[in-house]
């Protein structure tokens, strides 16, 4: 995986989470802490990884207690394993014109 580093506003793009909550998952130690502090601090595409975690399992109804003991012992090579797969736009067009028809 590349290292470059996101500031929080494109972490926050990229993630699909609020500033704040990606804030929220840091002080509460579900995030790691970005390097540097205040406008400087930057995060590696390992964080926002496991920001799309955190995403993906808050979704799935979880506790960020729960999410930290899941996710906290894994590698990062393990992580993308908790995302599910990227959808095909020709599946979501398969399954509407499926469901128009009123087959689903």
């Amino acid at each position: 995986m590349a290292t470059a580093d996101l500031g929080i506003h494109d972490l926050e793009k990229t993630a699909g989470v609020p500033m704040r909550t990606l804030r929220h998952w840091v002080k509460k130690g579900v995030l790691p802490r970005p390097r540097g502090s205040g406008q400087v601090a930057r995060y590696t595409e390992v964080r926002l990884l496991r920001a799309q975690v955190i995403k993906h399992l808050r979704v799935s109804k979880l506790s960020l207690r729960e999410i930290n003991r899941r996710i906290g012992a894994l590698s990062n090579d393990e992580l993308p394993a908790l995302l599910p797969a990227p959808v095909r736009p020709d599946e979501i067009y398969r399954y509407y014109s499926v469901a128009a028809r009123g087959v689903v």
